[in-house]
């Protein structure tokens, strides 16, 4: 009987402490803040925001308007546009790139699988989460080990923070995704059309 309920109990807390796969059709608007540094070089960190709006695969990403070099990307759902907000369009594709789909899912950093060993992870921007953790060294003195965290919204599968730290023993890396916040609904559908209009 104790043998039961030490089960039961085990697969209640397996059970609450997972998130459903990211609904990668679901539509938001959201601030994130990256922030990058080397641990061992003792530098203040550098950060930078970025505006989010996404509806299904369609996604606009933004850094902040007082940034002389800030860049917009925009992915229509077929064609990728990166523009400088005081520059034309990037001259590699003026009119947008026609992108493979996974290489669009790849620039969407706040849907990720979540790995790794989970448990609570508090409140992010508002919203329970589940956190994620998973680590891995290897002997090559080069790349070092990986450590990453994911803090993942469990109703939407969003990642609403990331910490990864990576590299060698005296140059790691440390990288940090956190949403500030974010509001779910629907988004207006001009925000994925070309950044200079072009067709």
């Amino acid at each position: 009987m104790t043998k039961r309920l030490v089960t039961m109990s085990i697969a209640i807390l397996l059970c609450s402490c997972t998130s459903k796969p990211a609904n990668k059709d679901i539509s938001f608007s959201g601030t994130w803040i990256f922030t990058g540094e080397n641990i061992n070089s003792g530098n203040p960190a550098g950060q930078t925001s970025y505006d989010v709006i996404a509806d299904g695969r369609r996604f606009r990403v933004m850094q902040p308007a007082s940034d002389p070099n800030a860049v917009v990307t925009v992915y229509d759902g077929e064609r990728m546009f990166t523009t400088n907000r005081l520059e034309a369009a990037d001259a590699r594709s003026p009119a947008g790139a026609t992108v493979s789909p996974n290489w669009a899912e790849r620039q969407r950093f706040w849907i990720e699988k979540p790995e790794g060993i989970s448990s609570s992870g508090g409140q992010i921007a508002g919203h329970n989460t589940i956190l994620y953790e998973r680590s891995s060294r290897t002997p090559d003195a080069l790349y070092g080990g990986l450590s990453v965290q994911q803090w993942i919204d469990p109703e939407t599968g969003i990642v609403l923070k990331k910490i990864e730290i990576s590299g060698p023993e005296g140059s790691v890396v440390r990288k940090t995704w956190e949403c500030q916040k974010i509001e779910f609904g629907p988004v207006n559908a001009a925000a994925f059309t070309s950044p200079l209009g072009a067709k």
